[in-house]
């Protein structure tokens, strides 16, 4: 309600036209992509039409960019203009800002899944377990925007990235003892440090690098990188689980003294077919109609396997943020300046509403 007594802008004119074709390029070209990454989960990633989609989705990602360069160079209306790349803050930012929220969405993803699978929480419980990430992101970032002014925010980038990594790995080691979520609070912790001291950061360096004409591009560019980092993030983990919970639960059982020779090999046989033997109702019910022995074993062993996998997608994540920390070095070292006051007041977009420092 308090909306309608916002004054708005004035009509741009000439009214700009909307680069159609630009906008379905991108559209089926990033759809087809992170579609087909994400049907990793249910078809693996040899299966024909996963790859005909990723391929496909950069192929016309391809097309998408020599059509806006086309563009561009005819001085006609584009999507998104290609120069706005000649900024480094914006070449460099952008992938390191996709690595960071892949390996934040990854984790966001697996604790939830852990707490509730492995340690058996409700939803409530699940989110106490996650809370101490939440504090200490909510602190950094208020914390840490300052400092920007007085250190290169390339070096905290840095920083947040190695810690992110750090707090992944510590993690992956406290899942294999955790009988609760408390057990996880201190790792969980860290990793909120990390991401705070990024997010506070990173968007800003990307936009300070620009032409303020250009901001808007480079806003939603950084919006895009997010967006394609977290849902990759959150399908390449899922896959990773199941790869390595299929693989360690035909090694548990390879070396297991309790099942005969034709039973692992039925195992391995059925789990190279399909990693999701595992998550059948009819794994269950040959589990059930087995002897006590073997039943036990069997839990036994798949409870490891699907620590194993959990512990190795968050590394996973980890491993990206440690890839960001490494591109991070190609990130422009400057500081970000304090706006001034008149920067503040002042809009070009709306010149009814001018303001000089003095007047306030």
């Amino acid at each position: 309600l308090a909306s309608v007594v916002i004054t708005d802008a004035p009509a741009i004119e000439p009214r700009p036209r909307l680069d159609v074709v630009g906008v379905v390029l991108s559209v089926v070209g990033l759809g087809l992509f992170v579609l087909g990454i994400l049907l990793t989960n249910n078809r693996g990633w040899r299966d024909t039409v996963v790859l005909a989609m990723i391929v496909g989705g950069l192929l016309v990602l391809a097309a998408f960019w020599w059509w806006i360069r086309r563009r561009e160079r005819r001085g006609e209306p584009v999507l998104l203009h290609p120069s706005i790349f000649r900024h480094r803050s914006v070449a460099a930012g952008l992938p390191v800002l996709a690595t960071q929220t892949f390996a934040q969405g990854g984790m966001l993803f697996l604790v939830p899944l852990f707490a509730q699978t492995m340690l058996g929480h409700d939803a409530f419980t699940t989110g106490l377990t996650i809370l101490p990430l939440s504090i200490t992101v909510l602190l950094t970032s208020v914390v840490t925007p300052r400092l920007g002014s007085r250190f290169y925010p390339k070096w905290i980038i840095q920083v947040g990235l190695f810690v992110l990594f750090g707090g992944g790995f510590l993690l992956s080691r406290a899942m294999n003892d955790a009988v609760a979520g408390t057990d996880l609070a201190v790792s969980m912790a860290i990793i909120g440090l990390g991401i705070g001291l990024i997010v506070a950061q990173l968007p800003n360096l990307v936009l300070s690098g620009v032409e303020p004409e250009e901001a808007s591009e480079a806003s939603g560019l950084t919006g895009t990188a997010q967006n394609l980092g977290m849902a990759l993030g959150t399908a390449v983990v899922g896959s990773v689980i199941l790869a390595v919970t299929a693989s360690s639960f035909v090694s548990g059982v390879a070396a297991s003294p309790t099942f005969a020779g034709d039973e692992k090999e039925a195992v391995r046989v059925a789990l190279e077919a399909d990693v999701r033997v595992l998550t059948t109702p009819e794994f269950d019910e040959a589990v059930q109609a087995a002897p006590p022995e073997v039943q036990e074993e069997t839990l036994r062993i798949l409870q490891t396997s699907v620590t194993d996998g959990f512990q190795a997608a968050i590394l996973a994540g980890g491993l990206v943020a440690l890839l960001g920390f490494v591109m991070a070095f190609r990130l422009p070292k400057r500081k970000i300046p304090k706006v001034g006051l008149e920067e503040k007041v002042r809009s070009a977009a709306i010149p009814r509403h001018q303001l000089e420092a003095a007047d306030l």
